[in-house]
C-alpha cells in the first residue's frame, strides 16, 4: 500500500504539530483494515489527497468579564480526503473508492501544550474513524476481489 500526505507548515495549518500525522494514522488504519488476498498482481494504492488541520482563533471576552470565565479560544478543523485504487500490473485501474470527511474541535483559552496535543490527536483519530465509516461500504463492494 502506498500512502502519501501533503503537509503544509504555514499558518493557519497546524497538522505538523499533531503527535500523529494523517500519514501515520491512515497507514495504521490500512494495516488494521485490509489484508491483500495475494491473488494476482493487483496493488492497492492509498493516496491522501488532503490531510490538513486548520486552527482558527475564536472571540473571547476581555477585561474583568473575561477573567471570570473560561471560554473556548480556538477551533481546529481537520479535513481528510482519501482515494484508494486497485491497480493492475499494466497500471490500469481495477477498482476505486474515495471519501472526504472533516471534523471540528474547540479548545479552551487555558489549554496547555499537552491539552493542545491531545486535542490534535483526538481530531486526527475522529477524522480517520469518520473516513472509515464513510469509505468501508464502497470498499467492501468494489475491492472484494483484492482483499480478504
Amino acid at each position: 500500500m502506498n500512502v502519501a500526505t501533503p503537509v503544509s507548515r504555514q499558518p493557519p495549518n497546524v497538522e505538523h504539530l499533531s503527535p500523529v500525522s494523517f500519514n501515520d494514522a491512515v497507514t495504521a488504519w490500512a494495516d488494521r483494515r485490509f489484508e491483500p488476498n495475494g491473488v494476482g498482481d493487483t496493488v492497492i494504492e492509498i493516496t491522501v489527497e488532503e490531510g490538513s488541520i486548520i486552527e482558527r482563533a475564536l472571540d473571547v471576552d476581555g477585561g474583568i468579564r473575561g477573567m471570570l470565565k473560561k471560554e473556548q479560544a480556538a477551533e481546529y478543523e481537520a479535513r481528510l480526503k482519501l482515494t484508494i485504487r486497485a491497480v493492475g500490473p499494466d497500471r490500469g485501474q481495477r477498482a476505486s473508492a474515495a471519501a472526504e470527511v472533516w471534523r471540528t474541535q474547540t479548545i479552551g483559552e487555558d489549554a496547555s501544550l499537552s491539552d493542545r496535543q491531545a486535542a490534535l490527536l483526538a481530531i486526527v483519530e475522529e477524522t480517520v474513524n469518520a473516513m472509515d465509516t464513510r469509505l468501508m461500504p464502497d470498499f467492501r463492494r468494489y475491492f472484494a476481489d483484492y482483499i480478504l
